[in-house]
């Protein structure tokens, strides 16, 4: 097989000279200093850096602004609107708010879906209630802007700055 324009057979065209395998990203930021994502956060079922950099984007450098987790559910997309008509009665979730945050809620939703028992037990459960999977999906995503609102704004958490003065003294 002739390897393609710009690439050598044990190459990579981004890493001349270096294995394919330095495709990979490497699992901390460089340098060892520590990210600005408390790590109570990062070790959730489902959040990983791509949806911790998002929601710490949506959140910004004022998380105090977001007085409450209804708020920030709002501003994630992810807060319950009214959609009922006659007898059904019925919610979706609010179009609006920042779509790349929604898009890491959902992506936290579906991993915990196919990889957390508890979360499994609730789809299950729901689903014999006789709930859509978009209905569980929406109903997961709140508890999850719930549970995020809260791992970000803690007060009792170490600032980013200190964490990184004592690993430089160590």
């Amino acid at each position: 097989m002739t390897p393609m324009p710009g690439r050598s057979a044990a190459g990579n065209a981004r890493c001349p000279g270096k294995p394919r395998s330095c495709r990979r990203r490497s699992a901390g930021p460089p340098g060892g200093w520590p990210g600005a994502a408390p790590e109570r956060f990062l070790a959730r079922q489902g959040v990983a850096a791509q949806v911790a950099s998002t929601l710490l984007a949506t959140v910004g450098d004022n998380p105090a602004r977001l007085r409450t987790e209804a708020s920030f559910a709002a501003l994630c997309g992810a807060s319950p609107v009214d959609a009922s008509s006659g007898k059904q009665i019925r919610h979706r979730l609010n179009r609006g708010g920042d779509r790349q945050a929604n898009s890491a809620l959902w992506r936290i939703v579906l991993v915990r879906m196919s990889h957390d028992p508890r979360t499994k037990a609730y789809v299950a459960r729901r689903t014999g209630e006789g709930k859509t999977s978009k209905e569980i999906i929406r109903c997961l995503k709140r508890y999850v802007a719930r549970e995020v609102y809260k791992a970000l704004t803690r007060q009792d958490r170490t600032p980013v700055v200190e964490i990184a003065a004592r690993k430089a003294t160590a």
